[in-house]
């Protein structure tokens, strides 16, 4: 009504106008809640009118696998994995774990890019594991290594995974040696013993 005398008077309506800037934690808490209180000289009590404001939560994340080696060929062969993951959503990850489908890996070496003693995968960070596996007998005859790595979070539904396969470079080889216990025969009858002897090169 008179917008100078700095007084409500009746029927007449101040209107407040101002921002409020989104921070992680509120897309973290899925809303933004808010209470405006207004106080007066005649009203001491505050009145107080609330808001939220809910959030889009999107949480989303990478699962990349890398090995050292394209191939291997021998047993005892060592390969070392590397896996990044990497929170590509909007909220941050917490309850992060890691698994791989390969039993036998050493145990895992992991780096955190932004806090690494939050133990929490944030927005836009990657989180990196390193560990190995030593090739046995049974790989190379299958002709491959084959794992799975697989990230859980109480924030995703599902897991997310990257595979990765490390090639055997077979050689299959084999030596035959044979051999007769007589070095000439003269007469029917005369009965000849052959050994031979395969191996497995």
């Amino acid at each position: 009504i008179d917008p100078e005398d700095n007084i409500l008077q009746v029927g007449e309506v101040w209107t407040y106008t101002y921002t409020y800037t989104v921070k992680q934690s509120d897309l973290d808490a899925g809303k933004v809640d808010n209470a405006a209180s207004v106080t007066t000289t005649e009203i001491p009590d505050p009145v107080t009118d609330d808001h939220t404001v809910p959030a889009t939560q999107t949480p989303a994340m990478t699962v990349v696998k890398s090995a050292d080696k394209t191939t291997f060929s021998a047993v005892d062969e060592v390969i070392t994995y590397t896996v990044e993951v990497e929170n590509t959503g909007n909220i941050s990850l917490t309850g992060v774990n890691f698994s791989d489908s390969l039993t036998g890996i050493s145990p895992l070496v992991k780096t955190e890019s932004i806090d690494p003693e939050d133990n929490i995968l944030q927005v836009g960070e990657v989180w990196t594991y390193t560990y190995t596996y030593t090739v046995k007998q049974s790989d190379l005859d299958a002709g491959k290594v084959v794992n799975v790595a697989s990230v859980e979070t109480n924030e995703t539904t599902d897991p997310v995974t990257d595979t990765e396969t490390v090639p055997a470079s077979t050689q299959p080889s084999i030596k035959v040696v044979k051999s007769a216990d007589k070095t000439t025969f003269s007469a029917v009858d005369e009965v000849i013993t052959y050994t031979v002897t395969v191996t497995n090169t």
